[in-house]
């Protein structure tokens, strides 16, 4: 076998919101002194969206045992998922042992506003159960946001010094932006990787190995997508040799921003206290700020402010009890959340040059 490749699209689909993903990785379940039962945590924080439009739960495993033997049950965040194994896709590679895609629509059990997710996995077996990865892929409603998106999964293998290329269709959002993330299983860092975009190189993997969720950001999309994955063999030999895609999304983002800024600083010396008066100059409404006073990069005064509507602006003041002696020079970091993601920005501050 030189190329296998079973890879399946799950879901392409069009959203005002987000898509969101979680990745955590390699864990061992039964056979010799591996434990019976893991929990694994996977953060996905969906409190600033207004509804779910699809949840997946995405497992890749890897045994030497025929699925027929396999004897599992599975959870989560306390749901029974299943009792039989029964794979999404099934993928022998010869010499290695065969490696599962398993999927779950978990869509009506994933509950809105919780910030973590666990997976319950019991196995009993006399032979080794591999758990490469589990990932929890989310399409998430919100204001102020717009996605497009494909989704494929079900395992790409590939043998030394191949490639293989996949054609992905998605919808181009005007004034979007694009991104890719692959979950990808590298066998040894004698092994690199190449990905290609319609023809453009746009990430080499070299000098890692185990399961990684790879995050390429800033990609100009087209309708139809060349997606090319080549396996280079640095020369020596390895076991395993194999390099396994287990899944793809591809995806067009447009995104409201929010961008908080200083708008007025004033300083009282005699109470020790900042006055900072701040104003919204994005789009929406951010989900979380907060403010902070750094003096030499430490912390020394912190506050969270309610969250700011477009072209509004809100008052806080900190305390600089904790600023030293004579130190007039300090940073002001507010950092701001929305849809998950995060920014900031930074302003320097002379105290000596600020006014009651």
């Amino acid at each position: 076998m030189k190329v296998l490749d079973n890879m399946r699209l799950v879901k392409k689909d069009r959203i005002l919101g987000e898509i969101v993903t979680s990745f955590n990785s390699s864990i061992k379940l039964g056979g010799i002194s591996n434990p019976k039962f893991r929990k694994v945590y996977l953060d996905l924080d969906s409190s600033a969206s207004k509804d779910i439009s699809v949840a997946i739960l995405d497992i890749g495993l890897t045994t030497r045992t025929p699925p027929q033997h396999i004897k599992w049950r599975l959870w989560f965040n306390g749901f029974p998922l299943a009792r039989e194994f029964k794979p999404f896709t099934i993928n022998y590679i010869e010499g290695e042992g065969y490696f599962y895609k398993i999927l779950f629509d978990v869509t009506p059990v994933m509950k809105l506003g919780k910030d973590q997710h666990t997976v319950s996995i019991y196995y009993e077996g006399s032979e080794s159960l591999v758990v490469n990865h589990i990932n929890l892929i989310a399409a998430l409603l919100a204001d102020g946001a717009e996605n497009s998106y494909t989704y494929l999964s079900g395992g790409l293998i590939l043998a030394p010094n191949t490639s293989y290329t996949l054609k992905i269709p998605i919808e181009i959002l005007e004034g979007g932006v694009g991104e890719l993330k692959v979950t990808i299983d590298v066998p040894s860092t004698l092994a690199r990787v190449h990905v290609k975009l319609n023809g453009h190189d746009i990430l080499t993997l070299d000098g890692i190995v185990g399961c990684e969720e790879i995050v390429v950001s800033n990609l100009n999309l087209e309708c139809d997508n060349i997606v090319e994955v080549i396996h280079e063999s640095k020369g020596q030999q390895y076991y395993p040799k194999h390099v396994k895609i287990s899944n793809i999304l591809l995806a067009s983002s447009k995104t409201l921003k929010p961008k908080i800024t200083v708008s007025s600083i004033t300083y009282n010396e005699d109470a020790s206290k900042l006055t900072v008066k701040l104003k919204n100059v994005g789009h929406v409404e951010p989900d979380k700020i907060i403010l902070l006073a750094l003096s030499k990069g430490v912390p020394i005064a912190r506050t969270i402010v309610n969250p700011i509507k477009p072209s509004e602006e809100s008052e806080v003041e900190l305390s600089l009890e904790r600023l030293g002696r004579g130190v007039k020079e300090l940073t002001l970091r507010i950092i701001w959340t929305r849809l998950g993601k995060t920014m900031y920005e930074d302003r320097k501050v002379n105290l000596s040059q600020l006014q009651s």
